[in-house]
């Protein structure tokens, strides 16, 4: 069966807003049963409806679809799987120091700021003073330093 034009669309224009609105069907399968195009349908929503629902109206929908078990298998699923020791170790080794596409630092930077805290701490600097001095000299935030001295970031070069 192929598809219509839009004008003979139209003429079922109160099933579609019926779908849409009421029996809260997706455009996708409003144009599977009907044999629609979807931009059509989304110009008759647009036109003759109440506009098209939200991404978050349109996902609680969605998850009303779902039985408590495929709800329960989802959660678990999320939990179990968003963080295994294998990810852990795989990103540890591929967002380490210059790894990370988003190091604006390099490991030589790394060990010159450890090194120029130190010396600063040594003849009586302040640790916070010394934090900002550096990252202003590095062009980084002064959390950012005080993270590589106290080891939390750049691990590897300790």
């Amino acid at each position: 069966m192929s598809r219509s034009t839009f004008h003979k669309e139209l003429e079922q224009k109160d099933t579609i807003l019926n779908l849409y609105y009421r029996e809260k069907e997706s455009m996708s399968k409003i144009s599977k049963k009907l044999n629609i195009y979807t931009k059509h349908i989304k110009k008759i929503l647009m036109e003759y409806g109440q506009g098209l629902r939200s991404k978050q109206e349109q996902g609680k929908i969605n998850y009303q679809n779902f039985s408590e078990d495929s709800i329960k298998r989802i959660r678990h699923g999320a939990v179990t799987n968003r963080y295994t020791e294998e990810y852990g170790k795989k990103l540890s080794i591929t967002q380490t120091g210059k790894s990370n596409n988003q190091s604006k630092l390099t490991e030589q930077d790394v060990i010159n700021i450890r090194k120029e805290y130190e010396e600063a701490l040594s003849v009586g600097k302040q640790k916070v003073s010394t934090q900002e001095i550096l990252a202003e000299k590095y062009h980084v935030k002064r959390p950012t330093i005080s993270d590589i001295v106290r080891g939390a970031t750049w691990k590897h070069l300790l």
